[in-house]
């Protein structure tokens, strides 16, 4: 009951223009499975990429050539279901027997689903490995990205610390400078006081001079005006204001040369009052650069502490950067071996197919062989019937265990991706 269950069920969604019935399986007509046998055995042949028997025949001859095709065809399919051995007869066109009808048609209906679910098994773990594959490329891509960006970084930081470094050694350089000047200028001060001083001396030494030559003028005066009388007396007068004036006209000499002295120490003083005024310039110069100084080092800090942060990022990004890498290897290999894992299951899918093939190949032979006992033993067919039954309820098991082994490999697989997201999520954190 379970297999009319099933043909009808079939027919009637897929080709329900057919009109197959339960009447119809208890008293199959020709033309009819004719179009059964052609619709089953297209959809599993363009299952299996093959084509089916020549359509082109002749317009008298339609329907022998038509009855050829249909059985070409279905022994076709029979020939990967049963290992080659034709057991689908004209008869079973012909003079079909309802039997017979309904065992070959679960037969073809069962093995379209079979090749279907394989198919759909076998395409969606290639597209689980390509989307593994993809995943993988595109880990490795922000990893690249990832070390890229670290090395802009770094060499930014390079850039600041150099910058940092300049700003240290100028600020250096200028408190040098100003230093150097502020020494410069203290000891010409201490000159220009020095030389003051000795002017001020000078003058004072020039106007004890001049009072002495007034006193002079007025004794040659005086002595003008009083008349000696004696010679002695007036040549000894004369003597001592000879002495006296070659005297007077020494000083004179030594009083005009240390006025030249004293000039030409004025112009040097004048001079080095210039350069003072120069020297003022450039302290008042240097007293502004001084007043900036806060502001200059106010930006000073802020780029301190940005080279500060910079380099804590550094350090941060280089920690992790370490990290990256150390677990990047881990997980590259581990990835790799997973991928190996995975190739190596696909394998053993493909191997465990070929079982399915092979054991369906055995199971066509045990069938072959029950039919060939239920033609030898006529009287034996309810239990070769029986047995039929068996042998194809186990082949079911056989189908349902290799379809859950495929699904516990579809689980696997599945862990692995899990896996593999929580590694592409560690990476991105």
């Amino acid at each position: 009951m379970g297999d009319v269950r099933m043909i009808l069920e079939f027919f009637n969604v897929q080709v329900p223009q057919l009109q197959l019935t339960r009447e119809s399986l208890d008293n199959p007509q020709t033309d009819q499975l004719i179009q059964a046998y052609n619709y089953l055995c297209g959809l599993v042949l363009e299952n299996m990429n093959c084509e089916m028997a020549d359509n082109n025949v002749d317009q008298v001859l339609a329907r022998p050539n038509l009855v050829i095709k249909t059985r070409e065809s279905v022994n076709l399919v029979f020939e990967s279901i049963f290992n080659g051995n034709d057991e689908f007869c004209y008869t079973d066109l012909l003079q079909p027997e309802p039997r017979r009808t309904r065992h070959f048609l679960v037969t073809l209906i069962r093995f379209y689903f079979f090749k279907c679910e394989m198919s759909t098994e076998v395409m969606t773990i290639e597209n689980e490995l390509e989307a593994q594959c993809r995943t993988y490329k595109l880990e490795k891509d922000f990893a690249s990205k990832t070390e890229a960006d670290i090395n802009n970084e770094k060499k930014r930081l390079n850039a600041l610390e150099e910058e940092k470094h300049l700003i240290e050694s100028e600020d250096l350089k200028t408190q040098q400078e100003l230093m150097t000047k502020r020494a410069l200028i203290a000891t010409e001060k201490k000159n220009c006081e020095e030389v003051q001083k000795r002017l001020k001396e000078l003058e004072a030494e020039i106007e004890t001079y001049k009072e002495k030559g007034i006193q002079i003028e007025d004794t040659l005066k005086r002595m003008d005006m009083n008349i000696v009388t004696s010679p002695e007396l007036l040549i000894e007068e004369l003597k001592k204001l000879e002495k006296h004036r070659l005297d007077v006209e020494k000083k004179l000499e030594d009083t005009q040369k240390t006025k030249r002295q004293t000039e030409y120490e004025v112009a040097e003083i004048l001079a080095m009052g210039q350069r003072i005024d120069a020297l003022g310039e450039d302290l008042e110069k240097l007293e502004g650069f001084k007043r900036r100084m806060p502001e200059m080092r106010g930006n000073e800090d802020k780029i301190i502490q940005e080279v500060n942060n910079l380099e804590k990022e550094r350090n941060e990004m280089r920690n992790k950067l370490e990290h990256i890498n150390k677990g990047a290897v881990e997980e590259r290999t581990n990835i790799k071996e997973k991928i190996l894992a995975s190739r190596i299951e696909v394998e053993t899918i493909n191997q465990k197919i070929k079982n399915l093939q092979s054991d369906e190949k055995e199971l066509s032979n045990r069938l072959f062989k029950i039919k060939e006992n239920i033609r030898e033993n006529v009287s034996k067919n309810e239990e070769m019937d029986r047995k039929f039954v068996l042998a194809t309820e186990r082949f079911d098991e056989i189908i349902k265990s290799r379809l859950n082994d495929l699904k516990m490999l579809k689980k696997k697989t599945d862990d692995q991706q899990s896996v593999l997201d929580k590694i592409l999520k560690r990476m991105m954190n």
